[in-house]
């Protein structure tokens, strides 16, 4: 167990670096330079002093190495946008909201997209089916940065039924982790329904329905149960990738 979580730390480690020198690289390969020295809005010499300031005046290694370190140290810098405030700072700052958020659209996600594929496969070929697998199409189809406004303009705006921005209560996350959640929903209703459907023909299903056993007991105890399995493994990768 601890070579398996070493070689784990070691493989985050790697992944780590590269991404960071990755998006070094990257980013001296971007055409301009981020004073515009060719724009004709700041003299020669307060552009030098930029440079020397930035450490952008030294060779290419010398400032992969300083950007290494200071990554490696937590310092990401200033934030351009918010100027005499480290990047560490503003994230910082808004992380707790981002991850509140991210927190209560995979709960929200989890239990609708669950719910609609278990209701689906109950349904399987009927109206139930076919409206639950509607909703999937929508939340698969259209990105949350779509979804987001329409929700804000028209259950916030004009129906008044949720505020439709801010962040000052429990109502004000409703409409942001709905938007957020309608893709996961739609995959995880997708592939709930597909594994119940795939319990349902198992052999251990018509064994208990031939024994009497209530149907509800039946769904929970047995059908649920063993579809959730497939689907519980790959939600990490969903949110992962959301």
């Amino acid at each position: 167990m601890l070579k398996y979580t070493l070689r784990r730390l070691l493989y985050m480690l790697i992944t780590l670096w590269l991404i960071v020198t990755i998006t070094f690289f990257l980013m001296k390969l971007l055409p301009g330079n981020p004073f515009g020295e060719n724009s004709g809005k700041l003299p020669p010499a307060s552009i030098q002093i930029l440079k020397e300031q930035y450490g952008l005046d030294k060779p290419v290694w010398q400032q992969y190495l300083k950007y290494v370190g200071n990554v490696a140290q937590g310092d990401l810098g200033v934030a351009y946008q918010f100027p005499n405030r480290p990047v560490v700072q503003v994230i910082k700052q808004s992380f707790p909201a981002s991850a509140e958020l991210g927190l209560i659209s995979l709960v929200f996600a989890v239990i609708v997209g669950l719910f609609l594929g278990t209701f689906a496969a109950l349904k399987h070929n009927k109206f139930g089916d076919y409206s639950a697998m509607f909703i999937a199409l929508v939340g698969v189809s259209i990105p949350s940065f779509v979804i987001g406004p329409l929700l804000s303009y028209f259950v916030g705006n004009k129906w008044g039924l949720l505020p439709p921005g801010l962040w000052t209560g429990p109502e004000h996350r409703i409409l942001p982790a709905l938007a957020l959640s309608l893709g996961t929903i739609a995959i995880l209703a997708r592939m709930m329904r597909a594994s119940m459907l795939d319990v349902a023909s198992q052999d251990y299903i018509k064994t208990a329905k031939s024994k009497g056993i209530a149907t509800g007991r039946v769904v929970f105890t047995h059908m649920v149960r063993n579809a959730i399995l497939p689907v519980v493994t790959i939600m990490g990768r969903l949110r992962s990738t959301s």
